[in-house]
């Protein structure tokens, strides 16, 4: 029973610091500009850099 027991702590250990690693993620912003005839466009492209 007590190795039950120690599986599912380190269970709950290794599913737990893989939930966590997303919270290192922060939002990325990068502007993209483009010009069609006369009129010019600016944007920002926003993602997660999780990986």
């Amino acid at each position: 029973m007590r190795s039950l027991r120690t599986i599912g702590v380190l269970a709950l250990l290794c599913a737990s610091f893989f939930c966590s690693a997303s919270a290192f993620a922060a939002m990325q912003a990068k502007p993209v500009e483009w010009k069609q005839c006369k009129q010019r466009f600016r944007v920002f492209i926003v993602y997660n850099d999780a990986t």
